[in-house]
């Protein structure tokens, strides 16, 4: 393994001029070198009033350790002009880690040496690696000799690691309980909390938001845990396009936009709800042997006009021709005339059917108009007719199983967290 050091340069370095002792960078190179850790590359960063010291640093190095190369930085004139100056000081210390990531390789690590310079410039490396600014990377500390204590170190990394998890926890939870997957997805994979299996939980609920199901099974399938088989078994029937699995599944997903305040959206996946809903009760009570949508809708579409030609004995279809003089495709106002008829000793489906119907004059005004949809009246009321209507169909589970995964992921991610 190889390390890339960078720190900033202080009056101590290389040596001090008051008692010739050696300051904190040679003596972190000392300690590195003992480890038989290699270092690459040296990057200092030194003020107007430091280049010498810098330069001096370079040299010393140069005489007695192999290293690829020894880079020398200057800070911006404002930092030299006010190195108390914290903002600047990680203005540049940041440039430095980007400099330094161009140079880093499969293994290589950053070595930060925050003993060098003034307190502010030694702080901004612990404060840019929590932030997450530097993976890989190792904070170093150097005492002073004189206040070196038995059963301490003279050097040692300081561990900021429980304070990056906690950051990491918070800002994931978040983004998982607010079923914010590409979000979750990129900030773990950043984080020390990373894990192969929550990676693949988080994936797989992208994918199901996504109605990309073979792909959510083939995330979650792979592991052995039994909460991992249940997630994978929770999407078969998706994953074979049953009818009803798939319309529970555009409730759930309209359940998350209406929870996200994002009505718009919401609109739009509630009427995909009740144009498959009106579907389902067609072909339940007029093909009842069509389970699942593994074949084109116009191809059903085109035997579903067919028997409802001749569906009680025509009268149907009289009834529906009095308005639509030729029916060659089934929209949503067809279809509610066809479901008023075939369900009408179905009222309390029939009212709640109707009730969510207003709404999609709001979702057509958005499209059609491309107006705003900056609130729903009543959005709750709403959401209980969507879940009431599938409940007279068929058993509905007591939770989103969007909720259930992320608990999954928020259970595993509590424990890794509270691992040492």
């Amino acid at each position: 393994m190889a390390i890339i050091l960078l720190s900033f340069v202080g009056k101590q370095d290389p040596f001090s001029p008051k008692n010739g002792e050696e300051g904190s960078i040679v003596t972190l190179v000392k300690e590195l070198s003992t480890e038989n850790q290699i270092i690459k590359h040296s990057i200092l960063l030194h003020t107007e009033g430091t280049l010498t010291e810098a330069e001096l640093t370079k040299d010393w190095i140069e005489e007695n350790y192999t290293c690829e190369n020894i880079i020398l930085i200057a800070v911006n004139n404002e930092l030299s002009d006010d190195p108390v100056n914290l903002t600047l000081a990680i203005q540049e210390a940041k440039k430095a880690l980007k400099f330094a990531q161009k140079l880093q390789h499969k293994g290589d690590r950053l070595a930060l040496n925050a003993s060098s310079g003034t307190p502010i410039m030694k702080s901004a490396w612990a404060i840019l690696q929590t932030a997450g600014y530097a993976p890989l990377s190792n904070v170093w500390q150097v005492r002073h000799p004189d206040q070196v204590r038995i059963n301490q170190k003279r050097v040692f990394t300081t561990n900021l690691n429980s304070i990056k998890k906690e950051i990491d926890l918070k800002v994931i939870s978040q983004q998982i309980q607010n079923y914010n997957y590409s979000g979750a997805l990129f900030t773990i994979k950043k984080s020390l909390l990373y894990h192969p299996k929550i990676e693949d939980a988080i994936i797989y609920g992208k994918f199901r938001l996504a109605f990309n199901f073979n792909q959510a099974y083939s995330q979650v399938n792979k592991h052995q845990d039994k909460a991992m088989k249940n997630l994978a078994n929770d999407i078969s029937l998706l994953r074979q396009k049953h009818i009803l699995s798939l319309l529970q599944e555009v409730y759930f997903k309209a359940s998350i936009k209406l929870k996200q305040k994002e009505y718009a959206d919401f609109l739009v996946w509630l009427v995909a709800f009740q144009e498959n809903l009106l579907k389902y009760l067609l072909i339940q009570k007029i093909s009842p042997q069509i389970i699942s949508f593994n074949k084109k809708w116009r191809d059903i579409e085109i035997e579903l006009i067919d028997k409802i030609k001749i569906f009680d004995q025509g009268k149907l279809y009289e009834k529906i021709t009095t308005k639509y003089s030729n029916i060659s495709y089934l929209n949503i106002p067809i279809m509610m005339r066809i479901v008023s008829y075939i369900k009408k000793d179905e009222q309390e489906l029939l009212n709640k059917i109707k009730s969510i119907d207003r709404y999609v004059q709001e979702r057509n005004l958005y499209i059609h108009e491309i107006t705003g949809v900056n609130d729903i009246y009543n959005p709750e009321a709403l959401e209980k007719s969507m879940f009431k209507i599938l409940q007279l169909l068929t058993k509905m589970p007591d939770k989103n199983p969007f909720d259930i995964l992320n608990k999954i992921i928020l259970v595993n991610l509590n424990t890794i967290t509270n691992q040492h």
